[in-house]
């Protein structure tokens, strides 16, 4: 599991299975990747020199509303910066009422293939 909320859903899902047999095993770097795109692709969209990556599937438990209700404290102390969502959400109407108007937020609704990862990092 990638965090304690998955670990608990499959627990009680799967009741047979002890706390102890199950264990969270944290995402790795991601920048990694860059290493894997061969033709030196980037994405020309995202080229500002400070980005902010929310990437992966958008669930509730990954705290999207709370780095978009922060963005008016990036905005006020950082310049020339993006904040980036890329992958599929399906409740973007949820989220839509943390965005103020004139936030530096860039959103790519959309499943990111593996050969297309290497963009975003």
């Amino acid at each position: 599991m990638h965090n304690n909320l998955f670990k608990k859903q499959f627990l009680g899902r799967y009741y047979r299975k002890a706390n102890e047999d199950v264990d969270i095993i944290p995402h790795g770097d991601f920048k990694i990747l860059r290493y894997w795109d061969k033709n030196g692709t980037s994405n020309k969209e995202i080229s500002r020199n400070k980005n902010i990556l929310f990437f992966g599937t958008v669930r509730p438990n990954k705290g999207l509303e709370y780095l978009l209700k922060t963005e008016r404290i990036i905005r006020n102390h950082i310049n020339d910066y993006m904040i980036i969502i890329a992958g599929k959400w399906d409740e973007y109407g949820k989220y839509k009422k943390y965005i103020e108007t004139g936030a530096n937020i860039k959103i790519i609704n959309e499943y990111i293939p593996n050969k297309e990862v290497s963009k975003y990092f």
